[in-house]
């Protein structure tokens, strides 16, 4: 099995060395009874801003992993078992795996069930085969940086294979204030999403 960490480069060279030092940390201590490759792909954007979800589509051409991962580098990894995370991402029935991010529900599980079966995913950190990807569909090119994972999301419902949080994976994503140029492409592509799924989403209020 191999995993292709596929990160998309934005700005902020502190934060990017700082994540990126942590990152590597993280991926070569994981447990070495679990026979994994990984390769790490980058597009930055300051150089050549083409938009993330362009972006994390051109690195999917690049990309020869088994299971993709897609990251934001805006996160502290506190427990990050990413070959298992990968491994799950690989079984039958299962479309995306994700670690648990703070902020995302009350309380942290992972005194409970290693496992939850979950409806939504924090989007800054999640696994996905390639196999599943390629019969999805990749990213949709007409959103810009938000809501083409909520698109995916909801392409894996309707396929009906499900979303899995490791609780024994543990993130927290530190949300960075957004420009109003920014926060001005975030609503076209809200306004993108609503168009494709607004129909699916008030049948699932029903």
């Amino acid at each position: 099995m191999k995993v292709s960490f596929c990160f998309v480069k934005y700005g902020n060279e502190d934060m990017w060395s700082n994540f990126f030092e942590m990152f590597h940390n993280r991926v070569r201590i994981e447990d070495r009874s679990i026979d994994c490759d990984f390769e790490i792909l980058i597009h930055d954007n300051s150089i050549n801003n083409v938009g993330l979800v362009r972006a994390r589509n051109e690195l999917l051409t690049q990309a020869r992993g088994d299971v993709m991962c897609f990251m934001d580098y805006d996160l502290e990894l506190i427990e990050f078992h990413w070959k298992i995370m990968a491994l799950m991402a690989l079984e039958n029935g299962v479309g995306i795996v994700f670690p648990y991010c703070h902020g995302m529900s009350s309380k942290h599980e992972s005194w409970y069930n290693e496992w939850e079966d979950k409806e939504v995913m924090p989007c800054n950190c999640f696994f996905i085969s390639r196999q599943l990807l390629n019969e999805l569909g990749r990213f949709d090119n007409k959103f810009h940086t938000a809501y083409a994972d909520w698109d995916l999301i909801q392409r894996v419902h309707q396929d009906y294979t499900c979303m899995m949080q490791h609780n024994r994976s543990f993130v927290i994503h530190l949300d960075q204030p957004k420009s109003k140029e920014k926060v001005k492409i975030w609503e076209m592509d809200h306004a993108h999403y609503l168009e494709k799924w607004q129909q699916d989403l008030d049948r699932s209020k029903l």
